[in-house]
């Protein structure tokens, strides 16, 4: 049987007190993982390899596209296909129209990966800024939003702590790039995470009652 219940509703054990001493994603992560099943680490473990630049080639998005988890897959879509923007976004601004196709053809990678016409207009709108750290803080808040598209309708299962950790480690990285977005993103956190919990406390009682 898997922890499911009881690793997510241990979650908000993170409180707002936390905010100001910082989030420490290894921990809550090491936490997490000492209870949950051998196949659910290995699922954790493919997600933490994208966290790695390095690892991001062709073999490890084929990989991941064909995970068992849907959030794993849906995950790795969006960023394989943020990466292909980027590719064309930066070729479009420094080359001329023949040269950035060409620049484009060599760096993206050719996998199927989808974007909404929707997400397109937002993507380009993020990567025409200018400002780096805003394009950054843009790129992470899309990504956040995203994340909880795809796990809409999960609640007691591995994606829905496939993507808690997935946001914590946004959190993790504003809480070295940037104080005060590291925080905000940590509040937002805790508070989705209470938000799931008030639905286990539900469920659990639902149960009891019908038990």
């Amino acid at each position: 049987m898997n922890n499911y219940h009881y690793i997510i509703a241990g979650l908000p054990l993170l409180s707002p007190g936390g905010e100001d001493k910082g989030f420490n994603y290894t921990k809550l992560r090491d936490e997490i993982y000492s209870q949950c099943s051998k196949k659910d680490k290995a699922l954790i473990d493919l997600l933490e390899k994208g966290f790695v630049e390095e690892n991001l080639s062709k073999e490890f998005y084929n990989s991941a596209l064909g995970s068992r988890s849907h959030f794993v897959r849906d995950y790795y879509a969006l960023d394989l296909a943020i990466r292909n923007k980027k590719v064309e976004s930066v070729s479009k601004r420094l080359f001329a129209p023949e040269t950035a196709s060409q620049k484009v053809a060599a760096y993206s990678l050719d996998l199927e990966s989808h974007l909404e016409q929707e997400d397109e207009r937002k993507l380009d709108s993020i990567f025409k800024n200018g400002n780096i750290v805003e394009k950054e803080k843009e790129l992470d808040d899309f990504k956040w939003g995203k994340i909880n598209e795809f796990t809409l309708f999960d609640l007691f299962c591995i994606d829905n702590i496939l993507a808690f950790l997935a946001k914590g480690k946004l959190v993790d990285r504003w809480n070295i790039l940037d104080k005060e977005k590291g925080k905000s993103l940590f509040k937002k956190l805790v508070d989705e995470v209470r938000s799931t919990y008030d639905k286990t406390k539900l469920s659990y009682t639902t149960d009891e009652n019908n038990g």
